[in-house]
């Protein structure tokens, strides 16, 4: 600001100066300078950002909203810190115009990108947050009152619901890394000091159906941390979804090795959903991982008391069995699980492996020409001869695994005295040696 100063003189008759006006016109000169310095510490800042928004002004009066955000965006990385929550600002109302001018496209019928449209949104979220953010830091540091708080509440509001949508937009076509940007504000915005400014809440519903999105948008770009990081909100579903979330969660903790955790969720979930077979066979597999067939055998029994003819109670009971060396019991329940889901076909394998085990057991006396000797070989043969079925179904269904079916086929021929099938298995055998 300049400051044009008039001198004036002033005499008496005998040309010898007054000190007292010199001393008085001191004073006012001081007074003045004061003043003027004053009025330059006030306006100093005013100016600067008259100055330095031009552009942006300009811009947006233009209707040029484009051009506007790029220069909100030149000036970012130097802006003082005091003018910042104005240039958020002015980077928020560039992106509301760019939205409009998108949204009238929509309500025309013409032909507009969808992409660019939420992404308007997001960045009038991202605007508002960071404007608060530059707000509140003032304020602490010098006590200067938040102006744009309740305008960008108001705002962010109206937004809302295109906010969700653009993280539904991405996440029902399964582009999760996209989805998830928007599934946090959906879900970090109404638990922020900006939105409780307006004091009204969001329909719990739809606040929980947003973190069930990013549970799993998280879990399937391997984000776990941020998929447990909102566990408790998802979980809070009482739909279908809750099952899935159980489950995305119970693998997100195991992945971060919190076993903890991981077994928590797979309780809860075996507890509220025991036919669902995930939660069931990640308790099992992870005991058996360990050897402890006694838990498995526990926990297979008591679901079996609720469910007798569950395919999994049954599968899990007979390989406890089986791996306690209790074979012939073992084959009981493998024949059962059989019946209960004859599609997999693993349990032909388990079903043949325990019967040619149990085979295999029977102590054959040395003396050939006694009776013992007799009738331990007739059970032995009729072991085999029961086991040969269900291997050979095995073979039939699954070909390329002969290290399985053939070296329990090669002792079922062997023992039943097939030449012909003996021969074949002996030369599979040898290949696999």
């Amino acid at each position: 600001m300049r400051t044009n100063v008039i001198h004036t003189s002033t005499t008496h008759s005998d040309s010898r100066p007054c000190l007292t006006t010199r001393r008085g016109l001191g004073s006012v000169g001081r007074i003045a300078t004061t003043v003027v310095l004053a009025l330059i510490i006030i306006y100093t800042p005013q100016a600067s950002a008259q100055k330095i928004f031009k552009p942006i002004r300009v811009a947006l009066k233009a209707k040029k909203p484009a051009d506007a955000l790029k220069e909100v965006q030149k000036l970012e990385a130097t802006c003082p810190t005091a003018l910042r929550p104005k240039l958020l600002d002015y980077g928020m109302q560039a992106c509301i115009r760019l939205n409009e001018g998108l949204n009238e496209k929509i309500y025309l019928k013409q032909a507009y990108d969808t992409v660019q449209f939420f992404r308007t949104i997001y960045d009038i979220f991202d605007y508002a947050l960071r404007c608060d953010t530059a707000e509140r830091a003032l304020l602490a540091e010098t006590g200067k009152p938040m102006h744009y708080q309740k305008p960008h509440a108001q705002t962010l509001r109206k937004y809302y619901r295109n906010l969700v949508a653009g993280g539904r937009f991405y996440f029902t076509r399964a582009r999760y890394g996209e989805a998830i940007p928007f599934l946090c504000y959906a879900l970090d915005v109404p638990r922020s000091a900006l939105w409780s400014h307006e004091g009204r809440k969001l329909r719990r519903t739809t606040y929980v159906y947003n973190a069930v999105m990013l549970v799993r948008s998280a879990f399937m770009t391997h984000n776990y941390a941020l998929a447990r990081q909102y566990a408790d909100i998802a979980l809070e579903d009482t739909t279908a979804a809750r099952r899935s979330m159980l489950a995305y969660l119970a693998r997100s903790a195991q992945m971060m090795d919190d076993t903890e955790a991981y077994l928590d969720y797979l309780k809860t979930g075996l507890r509220e959903y025991p036919a669902e077979p995930f939660f069931f066979t990640e308790l099992v597999d992870f005991h058996a991982d360990r050897n402890e067939y006694d838990a498995t055998l526990t926990l297979a029994e008591k679901m079996l008391q609720s469910d007798s003819t569950n395919y999994y109670f049954l599968m899990a009971k007979g390989l406890s069995l089986m791996n306690m060396k209790k074979d012939l019991e073992s084959a009981e329940y493998f024949k059962k699980a059989v019946v209960a889901d004859s599609t997999h076909n693993d349990t032909y394998y388990y079903l043949g492996t325990a019967l040619c085990n149990v085979a295999r057991s029977v102590e054959v006396p040395a003396n050939i020409n006694s009776a013992a000797y007799k009738s331990a070989l007739a059970r032995q043969r009729e072991y085999y001869k029961e086991a040969r079925s269900p291997l050979e179904t095995y073979r039939a269904l699954q070909p390329s695994d002969a290290k399985r079916w053939a070296p329990q086929l090669y002792d079922v021929y062997f023992a039943l005295n097939l030449g012909e099938q003996f021969a074949e298995m002996d030369e599979i055998v040898k290949t696999l040696r």
